[in-house]
């Protein structure tokens, strides 16, 4: 048996933005988005959660 047909279907989540992220309320809801129970919640329903090192990059470009 093949590894990919042993793996659940999974997506990404990705967040376009236009114009410059300087929204406080943009912040803070990929902040919420990027925690560790917001990640989980995006695994029940099919979508990969990011390791620790991708949650800091991209905490870091906020």
């Amino acid at each position: 048996m093949r590894r990919e047909d042993t793996l659940p279907p999974s997506r990404d989540l990705t967040f376009v933005t236009r114009n410059k992220t300087e929204s406080l309320l943009l912040k803070e809801f990929i902040s919420f988005v990027l925690q560790k129970q917001a990640q989980s919640q995006l695994l029940e329903n099919g979508y990969v959660p990011l390791s620790a090192t991708l949650i800091n990059e991209e905490l870091n470009k906020l």
